[in-house]
């Protein structure tokens, strides 16, 4: 089946990709809702470091579909999801092309 999986906006991931942290319609506004939510970062040692340090070593900030965005709204991050062509999507969308 083709795909018809379109971006609507950005998530943002940890690059252990366990949870998504925050979304917006671009990459500086998904990343503003990470730093509004978090307040500090901490490197793995535990040390204090910059929000732009985090952004750049802990995080990924990827293009996601309007269905995943809303369903982060609705549910949280703790949520199932995945990439086609490079968009984050919901399994749905995987399984049935958007």
């Amino acid at each position: 089946m083709a795909h018809s999986i379109k971006a609507a906006g950005f998530v943002v991931e940890p690059k252990n990709g366990f949870a998504i942290y925050g979304i917006g319609a671009t990459e500086d506004e998904a990343w503003a809702d990470v730093v509004d939510a978090v307040g500090y970062f901490q490197d793995r040692f535990g040390n204090d470091i910059s929000p732009e340090e985090a952004r750049e070593t802990q995080f990924d900030i990827v293009p996601a579909t309007a269905a995943l965005m809303q369903k982060v709204r609705d549910e949280g991050g703790q949520i199932g999801w995945t990439h086609v062509d490079g968009i984050a999507c919901t399994d749905t969308e995987e399984e049935y092309g958007g």
